[in-house]
Formats: structure tokens, C-alpha cells, sequence
């Protein structure tokens, strides 16, 4: 794999597109299958990855932040 820093960029680019940050991972990834520079399966893998762990990201705040309501109990 000589081209770790693109697909590390690429994971990067759906770990954010993953969180609250507007941003399109998808036209990262459609470019560099177009390049054709680089192989389709660490494309995928890089960007299952970095999507996962963006997904991750985003639930842990709201595991642990709870429902509306759920710390004021005259909210119900």
C-alpha cells in the first residue's frame, strides 16, 4: 500500500462526513476510484473505517447525555 497517506486522508474525510461537520466524503471517495490510481477495496476500507469511527464518535455523547427530560423530573 504506497498510497497510506491518500487512504488515511480518505478515512479522515468520512470520519468527518461520520460527526456533526457537513462535509462529503462520498465525492472524496467517487474522485479517487476515478483517479484509478488506487485499488477499490482499501477505498472501501478506509472509508468503512473512518465512517465507523465517526459513528462511534457521535454515539458516545448521546449515550451518555440521555433523553431530554430524563435529569429534570418535572419535565414529564
Amino acid at each position: 500500500m504506497e498510497h497510506w497517506l491518500e487512504y488515511l486522508g480518505l478515512a479522515g474525510a468520512a470520519f468527518l462526513s461520520a460527526t456533526i461537520f457537513p462535509f462529503q466524503s462520498e465525492a472524496v471517495l467517487f474522485g479517487m476510484l476515478m483517479a484509478e490510481h488506487y485499488e477499490v477495496w482499501p477505498l472501501v476500507l478506509a472509508a468503512s473505517v473512518g465512517n465507523i469511527l465517526g459513528s462511534c464518535v457521535n454515539w458516545f455523547p448521546g449515550r451518555f447525555r440521555g433523553r431530554p427530560g430524563d435529569q429534570d423530573p418535572t419535565c414529564h
